[in-house]
């Protein structure tokens, strides 16, 4: 009888410690559980951010697109527009200058007159027969500036578009090149927000963008032989009213 005692008392005792096991595996399992519920929580909840923002790129991407569209419809308005407002110059096109014209037009080249400098020569700002002109004196001392001036000659003489600058005219006798003046500075200055000028936005900088690729298309479709700038940078790209945000492009190199 005892021995049936001490047997009963040893098997409440074996599941008396299983069931103690048990509730430590249960209590772990369900730490885990809730673990794991926090951890899918959490991914919900990026998966819905993700979705989120996903839907509000779609939907400045449509902006975007629907904004650039509406600029390159408006380039070929902006091109009537340029032909608006500016000034016709009142000096016959293509015309050859002496060196005496360019000389007197620039107080015979002073530094008050310069308005740039660089490698292929200096600008001067000057007055011909009664009309402001940026005058271009090329270094010719060596074959690279004979042949930009002789390049910028033929090309420019040649070919007319609303966003290419305007040769006015030349000096052979010392490979000066006379354009139209264009006074508002260039669009490295815009972006650099020179003379507190706004930035510029993003539709403005599309529309620019639209121009330029208008302008070199003309040109690499010139007939008989395309035309390559060759020196495309924003201080090559002109404003010749500010407020309009128009560009012209100039110094073709090739």
């Amino acid at each position: 009888m005892k021995q049936e005692m001490d047997a009963l008392k040893q098997d409440r005792d074996d599941i008396i410690d299983k069931l103690v096991k048990m509730s430590e595996q249960k209590a772990t399992l369900e730490q885990r559980v809730d673990e794991y519920g926090g951890i899918v929580k959490t991914l919900e909840d990026k998966l819905a951010a993700s979705k989120s923002l996903i839907h509000s790129q779609q939907l400045e991407y449509e902006k975007l697109k629907h904004e650039r569209d509406n600029v390159l419809k408006d380039v070929d308005e902006l091109h009537k527009e340029i032909g608006k407002t500016v000034p016709c110059p009142s000096l016959t096109w293509n015309t050859e200058f002496s060196l005496s014209e360019l000389q007197l037009a620039t107080q015979n080249f002073s530094d008050t007159m310069k308005v740039g400098e660089g490698g292929f020569g200096r600008v001067y700002r000057g007055s011909l027969r009664n009309t402001t002109v940026a005058i271009k004196m090329l270094r010719t001392h060596n074959l690279q500036g004979q042949s930009q001036f002789r390049q910028e000659v033929v090309v420019l003489s040649r070919v007319r578009h609303p966003n290419l600058v305007m040769l006015m005219g030349s000096c052979s006798e010392a490979s000066g090149l006379v354009y139209e003046f264009l006074p508002n500075g260039s669009l490295e200055d815009r972006l650099a927000c020179e003379n507190n000028t706004p930035p510029l936005t993003w539709q403005v900088r599309t529309r620019i963008i639209g121009e330029i690729c208008s302008a070199l298309v003309f040109l690499h479709s010139t007939k008989p032989h395309p035309v390559i700038h060759g020196d495309l940078k924003p201080a090559n790209s002109l404003m010749p009213i500010l407020s309009a945000n128009l560009v012209i492009l100039a110094s073709l190199a090739s």
